[in-house]
């Protein structure tokens, strides 16, 4: 039974997972496990009669040497000490041992080592604690502010969470101190539902935003990372605080910048279709006020007539309500200096009405204590003055100043603008007036030629052709020739005369409407030239137009074939006339030699294509040639017909 027992023990020894030695009193191997060799990377053969302290790293032998002495000598039943022990491939292992004393049946005492191998949960714990230094070294240097909540408290933060908070460390761990301290109150309410919905194993938002407050009460824009962790074997939460306080200011204010390049988009936009100096000033009233709030805002204007006096162009806010085409005399604005300079002024309004006498007084009665004005000027020249009044409630700050500054800068150019095309815009219309009057003036006196020619000249040559016919006195010998010369001279003199009076101005025109005259003046022209006109007339016969129109229309004809007589060098040639709802289109169209239009720009101006443009155009119409060399030429007039005149 005994020898049972004594091979059992000897399997456990020799299946055992720790090493097992036993040493004489020398310190010499006697008996080294399986499992030594194993761990240990020595044979059984060469740790057998072998002292252990060989094998031991040198800052270690000492102790393990005495260690060994106190239980061979029995001073002490049993011994742990953690050793390095040297594998045969010269790593170090590290070995967790127990001594323990026994006496041999020769009553020798032996020591009887077990060693467990806890190299690598030595290693995973070195590991553990350089992640632990790295993980804290981490949190400490960082620029955010790190904690980590568990059981509703901080367990943690880092050098930036008390300089971004204000707080101490050890007033932040202590047990007291309430989580919801450095959030504002009206972010609470997020970081309460969030523990809700974590209490109901609800899904979280990772990033969130909140607003936190620091200690000595200042609002700070927070961003914040949470993550669900486990800190010391339980659940809890590490997060982050990102202080975005900055990058939210720099936000709204490229917002607000954003928006002001918006706003001062739509008043160039709205500048540059405007049509007149009052809709530029309206444009810009109802625009400035999006970009700088006020209580009313107006733009007064000089007026170029009446120097020395500005007129309320445009103005907007309530209860100021200027009359309209209110007048101001410059001499009553007590400007600053700095804005008689360019630069924008903010100033109070006095109960008096201070800066401006009468213009102060109306909009501080109205409630406006401060007054922002910028002028409006280009080379020195004093075109007007932008006005905003604010009341006890607003204020007028810095960059209102630039912002005013721009806009008045804008609104200067385009006034100026503004004032050299209404300039150019009154001259021209003078112009056309004037060129308008001057066709007028010169077809009048065509007529008026005309009719001379007609009645007083032409009546004086029949009555002389009459003279000659009738006068019943013989002629001397050879006189009768004379005579007939004279008769001949006197029908062609009387036929020139009779064509000069209808080439002047057509009475038939005046008297019969445009559709007779063409007719008329195609035949008469087919028999002076030679050269077939197809005439197509669409829908207008019988109907009258406006006298300019029908005079436009007839020289424009009269122009073109004339110019085909000249220069076509063709038999035929189209002309048609037809009506639409709103004008009267007229068309010569030849397929002769044509011309280069480049090479007429180029060159000298043709009276010719000049005049039927220019005549065209005073009625209000257009005249479209198109032409190539070789080609022909195509030319269409059109010419507005409203209002019609009735059927002549």
């Amino acid at each position: 039974m005994l020898g049972r027992s004594i091979e059992q023990f000897r399997a456990l020894i020799e299946n055992a997972l720790d090493i097992i030695m036993v040493l004489d009193a020398t310190g010499e191997v006697d008996y080294a496990s399986p499992s030594a060799a194993r761990i240990l990377g020595h044979t059984l053969e060469d740790l057998t009669g072998r002292r252990i302290f060989d094998y031991v790293h040198a800052e270690d032998e000492a102790a393990f040497a005495r260690a060994f002495r106190r239980v061979v000598e029995a001073d002490e039943e049993e011994v742990r000490m953690t050793i390095r022990f040297r594998h045969r491939s010269g790593a170090w292992r590290t070995l967790e041992t127990t001594w323990r004393g026994l006496t041999g049946e020769d009553g020798m005492r032996r020591g009887v080592l077990n060693a467990r191998d806890i190299t690598e949960r030595r290693w995973a714990e070195e590991a553990l604690r350089e992640s632990e230094q790295q993980y804290r070294a981490l949190i400490e240097l960082s620029a955010d502010a790190i904690y980590v909540l568990q059981d509703d408290g901080f367990v943690l933060v880092n050098r930036a969470w008390e300089e971004l908070f204000g707080y101490t460390r050890a007033e932040v761990l202590s047990p007291r101190f309430e989580v919801l301290r450095v959030v504002a109150p009206g972010s609470r309410g997020v970081i309460e539902e969030r523990r809700r919905r974590r209490a109901a194993a609800k899904p979280v938002a990772p990033v969130f935003e909140v607003q936190g407050r620091r200690r000595d009460g200042q609002m700070l824009d927070l961003e914040v990372s949470e993550a669900d962790i486990l800190w010391k074997g339980r659940p809890a939460i590490q997060g982050i605080y990102r202080d975005v306080t900055e990058r939210k200011r720099a936000e709204k204010a490229l917002r607000r910048y954003a928006e002001r390049l918006e706003v001062l988009r739509a008043i160039d936009q709205a500048l540059l279709s405007a049509q007149s100096s009052s809709t530029i000033a309206e444009a810009a009233v109802q625009h400035i006020r999006k970009l700088i709030p006020c209580l009313w805002a107006g733009v007064l204007l000089s007026d170029p007539e009446t120097p020395g006096t500005m007129i309320v162009a445009a103005q907007a806010g309530a209860p100021i309500a200027l009359p309209p085409e209110a007048r101001f005399s410059v001499a009553e604005f007590d400007l600053p200096d700095a804005l008689r300079a360019g630069a924008p002024v903010i100033v109070g309004v006095s109960e008096s009405g201070e800066p401006v006498a009468s213009l102060g007084s109306l909009i501080a009665g109205a409630g406006v204590e401060t007054i922002l004005w910028a002028m409006l000027q280009m080379q020195d020249e004093l075109l007007g003055i932008v006005v905003l009044g604010a009341g006890a409630e607003q204020a007028f700050f810095e960059d209102h100043r630039h912002i005013a500054r721009e806009v008045a800068e804008q609104l200067s150019v385009a006034m100026h603008s503004m004032r050299l095309f209404e300039a150019v815009s009154a001259a021209h219309t003078r112009l056309e007036q004037l060129s308008h009057r001057l066709v007028e003036v010169q077809e009048q006196e065509r007529r008026h030629i005309a009719l001379e020619l007609h009645d007083e000249i032409g009546q004086v040559l029949t009555a002389l052709n009459y003279t000659l016919d009738f006068s019943g006195a013989p002629l001397p010998p050879g006189h009768e020739e004379k005579l007939a010369r004279a008769h001949e001279l006197v029908r062609l003199l009387t036929s020139r005369v009779r064509d000069l009076s209808l080439n002047l101005r057509p009475s038939m025109l005046d008297d019969l409407g445009l559709m007779p005259a063409l007719l008329w003046y195609c035949e008469r022209y087919q028999m002076q030239t030679g050269i077939k006109v197809h005439l197509h007339p669409l829908g207008i016969h019988g109907r009258r137009f406006r006298p300019e129109v029908e005079t436009a229309a007839y020289r424009i004809i009269q122009e073109a074939l004339n110019n085909v007589a000249r220069y076509a060098d063709v038999e035929e040639v189209w002309v048609r006339v037809w009506i639409e709802p709103a004008e009267l289109y007229v068309e010569v169209v030849d397929h002769g030699k044509g011309f280069d239009p480049k090479q007429v720009k180029r060159g000298r101006p043709s009276a010719g294509l000049s005049g039927m443009q220019e005549r065209a155009a005073l009625v209000g119409g257009a005249l479209h040639i198109d032409a190539a060399v070789g080609k022909g030429v195509y030319i269409r007039a059109v010419l507005p017909r409203e209002p019609e005149e009735g059927a002549g």
